[in-house]
């Protein structure tokens, strides 16, 4: 079945279905489609303050509230605070270990998440639970344990006695950790089935919400929960787009809630009792197929196939994709960075200087960033760079056979929406020293709003929702 799948979807993506009837691969339902190569879809920090319609409901852009794609200040102020004073190395019991304790970082979602974050033993490509454990930069008191499992969807996680957290705990006793120790999970969840806009992805913010308040009940000194929503389909309907595209709203409503003070998703003891960690987005995702993102990233029809199950899973490509950005996240993010990085020095760090050709401008904004890094006593081994919006420095034409991301000193970006946005780069050299350096630009004027629809997208000759 596995061999079928993978030459049916080799075949679409060489435009070679043509002809072979669909009883030929009947393992295999719902197959990509080849032809979905742009759906007109805006990803959400480029939508920013434009606007997405389907099923007569609108909604704006934007990764945080009215349609902003960095974290306001307030809450980034509060998040800083939580990432430098409040995770710290812990015992089994949960007690301040400064010494021997450890930092215990969580994935939560389904198999897709486990795809990206722990993948599965003879894959070619690197994990991003792989790459930390490699990377010489990564605080050693930091434990990075796979909590997310195959065909358990967000449905499946909202109960808080559902068995999904009983096998988080089991994984965490093979890393010779506990649940007291835990302080940060990234979660990335999904449905089963589609719905109308919104009703589905509201539906789908229910379940995001309950589960971090599950979180909070099994795992309870953890502090921050990072969400993001799904990579790119080529389906529609049924486990593909538009839902794809609009989960990232179920995430945006869940933010906005617990901002607004919402008490099922309080996280502030000076509000009242404490029931979910802070939620904050991680990684955007999703891009419009073959449409570069304001970062270059693109989506091939060969990189997500579809199983019996009618799942979009990445392929090779397309997992190294999610995983990348993920590592690219936590090692740049300034909420991350106080807990992820180590802080103890090996003879002399890198010595960086970032800087942008423009650092001020009207949008859409293109900005050429640049890094110059030496190492008086070793060699430099990665430039890692993200914007602060949920997108990061890929190759810059997107070209699927490029430098790698983490490769390259002079990543570019479109800057689509008005606002203050800090690039975040992090540079290691050999010996595992990281130096964090940041470049600021404004991007001011009134660009025109854009708007996208999902109510009639593409469809190609013949197929059938």
């Amino acid at each position: 079945m596995e061999v079928v799948k993978r030459c049916k979807v080799a075949l679409a993506c060489l435009g070679l279905l043509a002809g072979i009837p669909d009883a030929a691969f009947s393992q295999v339902q719902n197959p990509m489609d080849p032809s979905l190569t742009e759906l007109g879809y805006i990803p959400l920090p480029d939508l920013g303050f434009g606007t997405y319609t389907r099923d007569g409901y609108t909604e704006i852009g934007g990764l945080y509230p009215g349609g902003w794609c960095t974290r306001p200040p307030e809450l980034e102020a509060r998040a800083l605070e939580i990432a430098r004073d409040q995770i710290q190395p812990l015992d089994a019991d949960g007690n301040p270990d400064p010494e021997h304790g450890k930092i215990v970082m969580m994935s939560a979602g389904m198999s897709n998440t486990v795809i990206a974050f722990e993948g599965h033993a003879g894959d070619d490509y690197d994990c991003f639970r792989e790459r930390a454990e490699r990377d010489p930069a990564r605080n050693r008191q930091l434990v990075v344990v796979n909590g997310a499992q195959g065909t358990r969807a967000a449905m499946d996680w909202a109960p808080v006695d559902s068995t999904t957290y009983t096998t988080m705990k089991k994984n965490l006793a093979k890393y010779g950790v506990t649940a007291a120790q835990v302080q940060v999970v990234w979660v990335f969840h999904a449905l089963r089935e589609t719905g109308p806009f919104p009703t589905y992805a509201q539906e789908l913010q229910g379940y995001l919400e309950a589960t971090a308040r599950n979180l909070k009940v099994h795992f309870p000194n953890v502090k921050l929960a990072y969400y993001t929503s799904r990579e790119r389909a080529y389906l529609m309907r049924r486990k593909g787009e538009p839902d794809c595209y609009e989960a990232g709203f179920a995430i945006r409503w869940m933010i906005e809630r617990q901002m607004n003070g919402a008490p099922q998703l309080n996280w502030d003891p000076e509000q009242g009792e404490v029931v979910a960690p802070l939620i904050l987005w991680g990684p955007y995702f999703w891009c419009d197929g073959l449409r570069e993102r304001s970062d270059g990233l693109i989506w091939t029809c060969c990189e997500p196939t579809s199983d019996v199950y009618n799942n979009p899973h990445p392929e090779a490509s397309g997992a190294q994709k999610c995983a990348d950005q993920v590592y690219a996240f936590f090692k740049t993010d300034p909420t991350a960075t106080p807990w992820y990085l180590r802080h103890n020095v090996t003879d002399l760090p890198p010595q960086v200087t970032a800087c942008a050709d423009v650092n001020e401008g009207d949008a859409p904004l293109t900005v050429h960033f640049s890094a110059e890094a030496s190492d008086a006593d070793g060699a430099i081994t990665e430039y890692v760079w993200t914007f602060g919006d949920g997108t990061f420095s890929y190759n810059p034409n997107g070209a699927p056979g490029g430098e790698p991301f983490y490769l390259n000193p002079s990543p570019v970006k479109i800057f689509h929406n008005p606002g203050v946005y800090t690039a975040y780069l992090t540079v290691t050299d050999n010996d595992g020293n990281a130096t964090v350096a940041t470049v600021q630009v404004t991007v001011t004027g009134q660009p025109p709003m854009p708007t996208t629809t999902g109510d009639s997208p593409p469809e190609s000759p013949g197929r059938s929702r």
